[in-house]
């Protein structure tokens, strides 16, 4: 089932999120969970390029960012979700010339999530815009 857009509350959060990830997109590299996540964020326009962590390490994925001066951790909102999102933090943090964290977009992307009880960014897919 897909949500139109009269039947979520938070359009303008998400609407800036979107709007946000398009303004910062070129220097922007963007840590998902699993594909479904990538596919749901793409399936609503969302531009900065996607590394989705699957079964790597989180050794292997800071290593194929290094490239990026700004990392999006769009990990899912549940515990285990919010457990990646802080080891993943921590680890880029400790590495010297990894791009920054850029916070705006997880909190933005949040706030749209707990309006409408999603707690896994995969099921943005039943969204549109």
């Amino acid at each position: 089932m897909e949500y139109k857009k009269t039947n979520f509350r938070g359009l303008d959060l998400l609407q800036q999120f979107l709007d946000y990830a398009k303004q910062v997109s070129p220097e922007a590299i963007t840590i998902v969970e699993g594909r479904r996540d990538l596919l749901a964020l793409k399936k609503l326009g969302f531009l900065p390029s996607i590394v989705v962590k699957g079964g790597l390490s989180n050794i292997e994925i800071i290593d194929s960012i290094s490239d990026y001066s700004l990392i999006i951790l769009l990990t899912d909102f549940d515990n285990e979700g919010r457990e990646l999102f802080r080891s993943l933090k921590l680890e880029i943090q400790q590495r010297k010339g990894i791009g920054k964290i850029d916070n705006r977009a997880r909190h933005l992307l949040y706030q749209f999530c707990r309006a409408n009880g999603i707690s896994a960014i995969e099921d943005l897919s039943k969204f549109s815009i």
